[in-house]
């Protein structure tokens, strides 16, 4: 099994890489022609994004890919059409709620209303998101790894290009990011569109709605909670230190997330389906360990390797000194994706049980400790606080995912290997620099 996954993660986290390699590549053109506030607006129009999402969406193509991986291929297909249906649904009913006040939502959000357009463009690029996680959920579950990277190879392409000639060559300013996204969406829908129709009957299964959403409602909750865990820092140094500050920490984060795009989105894409059906026989066990010893130090390495080329990393992307500050938090969010990465195996164990809200409640409560502590440290600190108030909720996260998640389906793994490869890795790092 482990040959088949190391293959699969692979190709999963070179599609992630792909994308997130095109935002790495487009930063030296934003930090060259955008201010680091207008990178601010940015980093709030995507926490905004975000957080419409995981609502508007349901995380419906969570329960698709757990009800995959037990229906016969009938069923499967008409689970698929459901899904479609009611997300489809939800968007027309949320468009005709929200088209009519595109002024106001700017005002809320940025105090003027000259960014309405940009609000459209950022719903536009919200629905088609949505509907591509269908898609990607039914890859997913048919192990089709070869089909996303090719798909994500033609995205990645068209998203660069679109970026380079919108932003050099027209008048969009930052809307040209966004409308790019829209475009390598497209193209990411329009390539997995044949599999899409090839697994959906147009039978709609009303009597398994309440099962769908019992399962996926607690996972907005997740989802809600991931966001501001992640990304709700930038509000609150929006409020105490202004858009600058998003935008140097906007720029620290991106820079941070390459363990991210090349490991664990590829991981969680991977590992996930095949998890739901490991806890259940020795081999599956076993695979899980190893899965989690990988993770460990591979997420230890990135962490010294990243941190010790942070500065040179930064002088590639810029010769703005005011973005160079961003090199002061990134190994401090480095080392909180170590806790992140291992947090997301101990999901698993809730998911497998169906009983998502815990996963909720935890997320939740860790979001609120995240902000609560951004509103006492970022006045006094700025985007260095936030920094390391997102790592000591990451740890905190970790530990409660731990013990909940064991509880539930016990798995003995190696703690000594997880915190082994950490103590080495720190004393790597301060002997190193």
């Amino acid at each position: 099994m482990l040959p088949k996954t190391t293959y699969q993660i692979t190709l999963y986290s070179l599609g992630n890489v792909l994308l997130k390699f095109v935002g790495i590549l487009l930063l030296p053109l934003y930090t060259s022609v955008f201010k680091t506030t207008e990178f601010g607006i940015i980093g709030l129009v995507e926490l905004l994004s975000l957080i419409i999402t995981t609502v508007l969406s349901l995380n419906l193509s969570q329960a698709l890919v757990r009800w995959l991986s037990d229906e016969d291929q009938q069923q499967s297909k008409s689970i698929v059409f459901t899904v479609l249906l009611i997300n489809v649904s939800l968007i027309i009913v949320f468009s005709l709620f929200t088209f009519p006040f595109l002024k106001q939502i700017s005002e809320l959000f940025f105090k003027t209303d000259i960014y309405k357009t940009l609000i459209l463009l950022m719903f536009i690029s919200i629905y088609i998101d949505i509907l591509n996680r269908i898609p990607l959920s039914l890859i997913r579950s048919k192990e089709k790894p070869v089909l996303y990277i090719v798909s994500m190879v033609i995205k990645c392409l068209i998203t660069l290009v679109a970026n380079i000639y919108l932003i050099k060559y027209t008048y969009l300013g930052i809307a040209s990011v966004l409308v790019a996204s829209i475009l390598g969406n497209l193209a990411f829908f329009i390539c997995t569109f044949p599999l899409l129709i090839k697994n959906i009957y147009c039978h709609f299964l009303k009597h398994e709605v309440p099962a769908l959403l019992r399962y996926s409602v607690p996972l907005i909750f997740v989802g809600l909670g991931s966001v501001l865990l992640n990304m709700g820092d930038r509000y609150v140094l929006n409020i105490y230190s202004g858009l600058g500050e998003v935008g140097i920490y906007s720029f620290g984060y991106k820079v941070a997330s390459i363990v991210n795009m090349f490991v664990l989105q590829g991981v969680n894409l991977a590992v996930l389906p095949l998890a739901l059906k490991s806890f259940d026989s020795e081999t599956g066990v076993l695979f899980l360990r190893k899965i989690m010893s990988y993770l460990t130090i591979i997420l230890c390495f990135m962490f010294v390797a990243i941190s010790l080329l942070s500065l040179n990393f930064l002088h590639y992307f810029t010769n703005n000194q005011e973005y160079l500050l961003a090199n002061k938090i990134i190994p401090v969010l480095l080392f909180a994706y170590i806790f992140d990465g291992v947090r997301i195996l101990y999901s698993y164990h809730i998911l497998y049980v169906k009983k998502t809200l815990w996963n909720a409640y935890l997320t939740i409560f860790s979001a609120i400790l995240n902000i609560g502590l951004n509103f006492i440290v970022v006045p006094k600190y700025g985007f260095i606080g936030a920094a390391y108030t997102t790592l000591l909720t990451s740890m905190l996260t970790y530990l409660t995912f731990k013990k909940v998640a064991q509880k539930m389906v016990y798995v003995k793994y190696d703690d000594r290997i997880f915190w082994g490869a950490i103590i080495i890795a720190v004393a790597g790092f301060v002997f190193i620099a």
